[in-house]
């Protein structure tokens, strides 16, 4: 029996996410995901820390790649939610440093690694899931120049959200907002 009421919750599941996504979508200043607190951008302007760093693996032509990015939105989609099921997704909208060219290649000396940051690709594909990305730092690198950044890769020890109540594994801070330009309320 406990199988049936698992297969009814994957189709009901399924059928929310082909009914397409509600128009009304929730952006959001600051997320955590998976105890990783993130930042955009433009939240961190205003903070002494920084949280907007990103990577995801992927490819270009081919080629195994990370890509190295900072994060620019927070979309949260929902989906033909009820009472008992509350489905969404969270997106985080990136720009991705080019390393596409001889100049912006990834440098690596064995123990750091560094990235141009003075140009962007990618800008027609900047959608991941949140729960894809990984947290990274950058650090100007004083060897190389203004432009490069060496990348401090983010690992996670075991923190715990507390107050969290949901069986989910994203939680929005309260700081979002359902207007276009995301400003909080």
């Amino acid at each position: 029996m406990m199988w049936k009421n698992n297969r009814e919750e994957v189709s009901e599941g399924l059928y929310a996410l082909s009914c397409c996504p509600d128009l009304r979508v929730k952006l959001w200043a600051s997320c955590s995901v998976s105890g990783v607190r993130y930042n955009t951008i433009n939240r961190e302007r205003q903070r002494h820390t920084q949280n907007s760093g990103v990577l995801v693996d992927g490819s270009h032509n081919g080629v195994f790649t990370k890509f190295y990015g900072q994060l620019t939105e927070i979309i949260e989609l929902n989906y033909n939610s009820n009472l008992e099921f509350h489905r969404t997704v969270v997106l985080f909208r990136c720009e991705w440093f080019s390393q596409d060219g001889k100049a912006r290649a990834i440098r690596d000396d064995g123990h750091f690694r560094t990235i141009n940051i003075d140009r962007f690709w990618y800008k027609s594909d900047p959608f991941i899931l949140a729960t894809q990305s990984r947290k990274v730092f950058y650090v100007e690198d004083n060897l190389l120049g203004q432009n490069w950044r060496v990348v401090q890769k983010f690992e996670h020890r075991s923190m715990y959200d507390v107050n969290e109540t949901e069986l989910t594994n994203v939680h929005q801070d309260e700081t979002g907002s359902d207007n276009e330009l995301g400003e909080p309320m």
